[in-house]
């Protein structure tokens, strides 16, 4: 592991490693980790981005949600919601099944009043169409 700032010197030594094939990192791959190491560094998010908030506008964008729903949400599920507001929703968020990103996401969609993918939503719902017919015990 070696600080993204030697990236170049890390490359020039293994380039004169004999047995060693390296490829550089993509420039738009390295550009993105650099400015995002910002962060890293200041031991705090830093916006890189116009779409991205600042760690005090998510803190506000939380404030606005209901009590009601803040009881329910449990911690890891208000860190996904604080990394993808910090990153204006360009994120992926992956974990196993029943830990609650659906309900991220639509927390996400009702802060920033953002319109999500309708070919995501009807993706969704055939997905669970489908699931519920095929997975039905009791006949319908």
């Amino acid at each position: 592991m070696y600080n993204i700032r030697d990236y170049d010197v890390v490359l020039t030594c293994l380039k004169n490693c004999k047995g060693i094939e390296i490829e550089k990192i993509p420039f738009t791959t390295l550009n993105i980790i650099q400015r995002l190491s910002n962060s890293f560094d200041a031991g705090r998010w830093e916006p890189c981005r116009p779409e991205h908030f600042t760690d005090e506008k998510v803190d506000e964008f939380i404030r606005m949600l209901p009590r009601k729903l803040l009881d329910v949400l449990l911690p890891f599920q208000l860190d996904g919601l604080r990394f993808g507001l910090r990153r204006g929703g360009r994120c992926l968020i992956a974990d196993e099944m029943g830990l609650g990103k659906t309900l991220q996401v639509i927390i996400f969609y009702a802060i920033t009043s953002a319109v999500p993918n309708l070919r995501y939503i009807s993706v969704w719902f055939w997905l669970f169409k489908t699931l519920i017919l095929e997975l039905c015990i009791i006949p319908v």
